[in-house]
């Protein structure tokens, strides 16, 4: 799962490239993603669970800040403002998880159970664009499915080695939306 999350944003990153355009790419889902795939990262870290659970969140991580950036180049609505503001606050969120010794356990339920919320907010959107633009524009097919295929698997794994119902929960969510816009190609 891990070797196939380290290529798994590359076909959209290759898309945005080739097409100099970002067009139908909701840049709010991608900021999502990245604090997403941060908590998913330093909660499985605090709370013990082997990496080959939730290592592959490390390399989204990466690949999600890759294609905000290509976003931001080709997306001119995108105001300085919020690039500012969108970067300041993903990155001091980041630095503040990956402080674990700083976090009070109470902090990790806490962005756990909105985990939930960001799931939605970061594939609603989307989805809902594709819906009423009646097209997915940039948005890569090879990249959807493979982020299908990868949560079916995250399913399994997390179903054999994690123990914790919020994550089963999350990982459930995701598997709904990634199906979506599976769909929707």
């Amino acid at each position: 799962m891990i070797l196939g999350a380290t290529l798994v944003k590359f076909p959209q990153i290759i898309k945005i490239i080739k097409a100099q355009s970002a067009k139908g790419l909701v840049a709010m889902s991608y900021y999502t993603e990245c604090l997403m795939n941060s908590i998913s990262f330093c909660y499985h870290t605090h709370i013990g669970t082997p990496f080959n659970v939730f290592g592959d969140s490390l390399f989204l991580l990466l690949q999600s800040a890759i294609t905000i950036s290509l976003i931001w180049e080709y997306r001119t609505d995108i105001s300085l403002k919020e690039k500012i503001f969108a970067g300041t606050l993903i990155v001091s969120f980041i630095a503040y998880l990956f402080t674990d010794a700083y976090v009070p356990e109470f902090m990790w339920t806490c962005v756990m159970n909105c985990q939930f919320l960001m799931i939605t907010y970061a594939r609603l959107p989307q989805i809902i664009s594709n819906f009423k633009h009646s097209s997915t524009g940039q948005l890569s097919f090879v990249t959807c499915f493979l982020s299908f295929i990868g949560t079916v698997i995250r399913a399994f794994t997390v179903y054999k080695e994690a123990r914790s119902r919020l994550v089963y929960f999350a990982t459930g969510l995701q598997l709904i939306y990634s199906t979506t816009l599976v769909i929707q190609m």
